[in-house]
């Protein structure tokens, strides 16, 4: 499976994108009640967009520990993806680790 799909699937067949992004708006808009000044309080696209930025670093970091036991096989490639997935319950894992996290 390559990135692309990897993040697609995963942001389709869970929760944790708008649970993530969610705690991130609330975490910025504490911080933002105690920066000071006009040029310190982010707005939201900023706030919007670091989120977002997170996230992808999110998937990426799961991606890549995911290919490193997998590997991208030349054939059914996606399929073996989602049975190794499934098998291990990765998915309830990265959403009970997106319920859990706690930003600081």
């Amino acid at each position: 499976m390559q990135y692309q799909e990897f993040k697609e699937w995963l942001e389709n067949d869970s929760n944790s994108k708008h649970i993530f992004l969610t705690k991130w708006k609330n975490y910025q808009i504490s911080k933002n009640s105690k920066r000071t000044g006009k040029t310190k309080k982010w707005d939201d696209d900023k706030i919007i967009r670091t989120g977002e930025e997170e996230w992808k670093k999110i998937v990426a970091n799961t991606y890549q520990k995911l290919k490193s036991h997998l590997g991208i096989p030349k054939y059914n490639g996606y399929q073996e993806w989602i049975d190794f997935i499934e098998k291990n319950e990765i998915l309830e894992s990265f959403d009970n680790s997106i319920l859990e996290i706690e930003l600081e």
